[in-house]
């Protein structure tokens, strides 16, 4: 097994309590349509990093200094969350590790603007120009397997997009290695102590929410991350894995109960590298679809 799906043990369980948020910011336009516009929510999510401070936060100091001597980037913001985000009942939110190296745009703050790297990397205007990191191909897949009425750009308006760490580690981040090189310490200071993720929980309110995470950070999910409202779905834990083209893929399902009566359902699985990717888009598109 490798070390992308070894589990370790479970923090102690922390409250987390999903709140209302109304967002009455104005939409940036931008004079290209292959120039990024910034949503109402992604401007949102900008005010709360800043409101943290991410990047300059004594907790941010602290966790450079406990990665020493590897190096930090900056952190990153979240890659996207669309303009119709939440529109039709179902706030997909998909999370992944780390980014890799110092990705995004630099516009005078503590963190990078990952947001319109994240559309060329998803094809958003031009799927000639899509990569093919399994991360991005998979996703698009799933995301246009979820509304196959949508052209992919109005598609990927409806899904946000977002990693659990904000800061890398930049030796083996910043090369085409595919290992995830976060220390303990640095996921620890940023899930647990500055809980930025949680935070931009609070401000998404996701219905469904997919961590392309495989079992390095279960320590930080579960209980541990949604605090006594998080309930694994019946039959599921975070050993239980599902068939994915002959290969055991981990697959562990949860809810959380919000606090206006919503559920909001939850996928931990693996991450798609090295995964078979018709088997595994359709998994997680059948899940996502599923009533």
């Amino acid at each position: 097994m490798s070390p992308e799906e070894t589990r370790g043990d479970l923090l102690p369980a922390s409250s987390f309590r999903l709140q209302g948020t109304i967002y009455g910011i104005k939409e940036i336009r931008m004079s290209s349509p292959a120039q990024h516009t910034l949503s109402p929510l992604e401007l949102h999510l900008f005010e709360l990093y800043d409101s943290i401070p991410l990047g300059t936060h004594s907790v941010c100091k602290e966790c450079s200094r406990s990665a020493q001597p590897l190096r930090l980037g900056r952190p990153v913001s979240l890659y996207h969350a669309g303009s119709q985000f939440g529109c039709d009942g179902r706030r997909i939110l998909f999370a992944g590790k780390n980014a890799r190296g110092d990705v995004g745009a630099d516009h005078g703050r503590p963190f990078l603007d990952a947001t319109a790297a994240a559309d060329e990397w998803i094809g958003k205007w031009d799927s000639r120009a899509f990569r093919s990191w399994p991360f991005w191909a998979y996703m698009r897949e799933i995301v246009q397997t979820c509304y196959p009425d949508l052209s992919f750009p109005e598609a990927w308006e409806r899904v946000a997009v977002t990693n659990l760490v904000k800061c890398n580690e930049q030796e083996n981040s910043a090369s085409n290695s595919s290992a995830d090189g976060t220390p303990y310490p640095v996921a620890e200071h940023c899930l647990a102590k500055l809980q930025v993720f949680r935070r931009e929980l609070d401000a998404l309110q996701p219905t469904h929410v997919v961590l392309f995470t495989g079992r390095a950070y279960d320590r930080f999910l579960g209980e541990a991350m949604f605090g006594p409202q998080w309930r694994d779905a019946p039959g599921s834990g975070p050993y239980a894995v599902a068939g994915c083209g002959g290969r055991a893929l981990p697959w562990w399902e949860g809810c959380v109960m919000r606090d206006d009566g919503i559920p909001c359902r939850v996928l931990r699985t693996g991450h798609p590298q090295w995964k078979p990717k018709d088997p595994f888009v359709k998994l997680v598109s059948d899940w996502l679809m599923k009533e």
